[in-house]
């Protein structure tokens, strides 16, 4: 559907004074523009037509920072400014903002000689400010282009926002996609922008794998990454550069003033799906992990902020909001290693101290080098393990082969209730009793934009009996060990349901996503064959056995 953006509305616009704007006052019927606060001086003046005030083209794009092409053929100028783009034709009231078709007011028009256009739709368009000075017949842009530096925490704002208001920040949390060197698309997790010019925080273990790197924002739209600007693979964080300018960055907090029990909010890209908000508490602080290597002298411990706000695999990176808006944790889904619901987060100051260093530019070939040449590459900082290392554990060994073969062979699960094809993850993890004794190896299955409660509201409870027996077969059978499996799922819902308590909101279409809800689990004993297994945990306390079907 076409939006309707009018020219600039001479008289419509908030009254401002600006330093120097009186200069236009002295010439009759002149109009003028300023760019932050200073005036411009155009070989060929705006003029005023129906009300409206056109510009020249190429004078005032470039002196706003922008890029213009010009298509001689179909007479159509393209404007791009950072990651926005209009695109507008002489004598054609038809423009567009991003791709997205817009209807004028007046249409860009040659006058003598020179290709003027509507400044209100060129600036408005590249997400600028424009207003009108009546008293000086001034246009007034601000296109404000500081480029951001090591941010700081900022004073506590007095007034707390409500989780749609800090649902805003969709734009400034960015899902980041990870390839190899074929191009071929290993992964996804979240990052967030720190700068106008384009520098993206995420962690270190979110890239410690790729060839190359992509950030996509909540638009769509996608750079490539084309430095590593910073990395510390013990705290886990990693700045890159996308070639982006004029972008929102976030606010950071101070992360030692909240307290257990403050409210906070996540938002990130779990499992690839893009700006997923969920809310919860501090749950802990200052948790203490230990990092050390096996080459170090010395232990080295780190800290986590913990919440109980759900976040899963593909929030890693992705920002932790306190209720003022600000970021107080970079999610860190290294947590799922130590097992149980347990959601950690590195506070903001230790991001703001990480973001204050040199910076130290390499190209993805060199970091990649670098991290090859230190034996760090996809090194988990709560362990200081590496599972896919010969010398690790032979219990992690053990489960990445294990999820290595389920992923090969059910990567696919279809639904017997809809004939719906439905992508399953698995991920295993070893289990450890509180003697650090292996016991068994945790297998969660997510199942992607699957409804188990279907038209009706009623759990399909036979497909979710059959499918935790047909996992618990699939993982005795690529050779877990007294494996526990966990299903969870996501799907959206257009009507808020009460009944379902892990519901998140996107304002921008209203509607509410169900993240990461638990419907089953199913614990098979490798001694006796015995599956035993519940459906709906949250309000179905029963459990149910059955035999191995081997």
């Amino acid at each position: 559907m076409k939006k309707t953006i009018p020219g600039l509305l001479l008289g419509s616009l908030l009254l401002t004074a600006v330093p120097n704007a009186a200069v236009y006052a002295s010439v009759p019927d002149a109009v003028g523009i300023t760019i932050n606060n200073k005036v411009v001086h155009l070989t060929t003046m705006p003029v005023q037509l129906d009300g409206r005030v056109l510009v020249p083209l190429r004078a005032v794009s470039e002196a706003i920072g922008a890029e213009v092409k010009w298509d001689a053929a179909t007479q159509t100028a393209t404007i791009t400014r950072g990651r926005d783009k209009v695109e507008m034709t002489l004598g054609n009231t038809t423009a567009k903002k991003n791709e997205q078709p817009v209807t004028l007011d007046v249409a860009p028009q040659l006058i003598d000689d020179a290709t003027m256009i509507p400044v209100r739709f060129l600036v408005e368009g590249l997400n600028l400010q424009a207003k009108w000075d009546e008293a000086t017949k001034t246009v007034i842009i601000d296109t404000h282009t500081a480029s951001g530096t090591a941010p700081t925490p900022a004073p506590k704002p007095q007034t707390q926002l409500s989780i749609k208001e800090i649902a805003k920040n969709f734009d400034r949390v960015v899902m980041i996609n990870i390839y190899d060197k074929k191009g071929k698309l290993l992964g996804s997790g979240s990052g967030m922008v720190v700068s106008n010019d384009g520098k993206i925080l995420t962690n270190h273990h979110v890239l410690a794998e790729a060839a190359t790197a992509k950030v996509v924002f909540d638009d769509n739209t996608m750079f490539p990454a084309t430095k590593v600007l910073l990395d510390d693979a013990d705290r886990d964080l990693a700045l890159m550069q996308i070639d982006v300018s004029n972008l929102q960055a976030v606010s950071f907090g101070n992360s030692d003033a909240l307290d257990v029990g403050d409210n906070v909010v996540a938002i990130g890209s779990p499992l690839g799906m893009q700006n997923t908000l969920s809310a919860g508490l501090v749950s802990g602080m200052h948790r203490k992990f230990d990092i050390s290597k096996k080459t170090d002298k010395t232990p080295k411990e780190v800290e986590f902020l913990q919440t109980n706000a759900p976040y899963t695999f593909g929030s890693s990176g992705g920002a932790l909001f306190n209720m003022y808006g600000e970021v107080v944790g970079v999610t860190s889904n290294s947590a799922a290693y130590v097992g149980g619901e347990l959601n950690l987060a590195i506070p903001s100051n230790d991001v703001i101290r990480f973001l204050a260093q040199p910076e130290v530019p390499q190209s993805f070939a060199d970091f990649e080098a670098a991290l090859a040449a230190k034996g760090a590459s996809d090194e988990n900082p709560l362990n200081g393990n590496d599972p896919s290392d010969e010398n690790d554990p032979p219990e992690w060994n053990a489960a990445i082969k294990v999820e290595d073969a389920l992923n090969k062979d059910h990567s696919k699960w279809t639904d017997p209730a809809t004939g719906q094809e439905l992508n399953a993850r698995f991920m295993v993890m070893p289990s450890y009793n509180k003697e650090k004794q292996v016991i068994g190896q945790n297998i969660d299955l997510d199942l992607r934009d699957y409804d188990p409660y279907g038209a009706t509201g009623e759990l399909n409870r036979q497909a979710l009996s059959d499918l935790l027996q047909q996992a618990a077969s699939w993982a005795h059978a690529a050779g877990a060990t007294n494996p526990l499996i966990r299903i969870f799922t996501s799907f959206d819902e257009k009507t808020f349901n009460a009944r379902i308590k892990s519901q998140t909101y996107n304002p921008r279409t209203d509607t509410y996503r169900v993240s990461e809800l638990q419907i089953g689990w199913a614990l098979l004993d490798d001694a006796t064959g015995t599956i035993t297994y519940q459906l709906d945990p949250n309000n179905d306390h029963s459990k149910q056995t059955v035999q191995l079907n081997k």
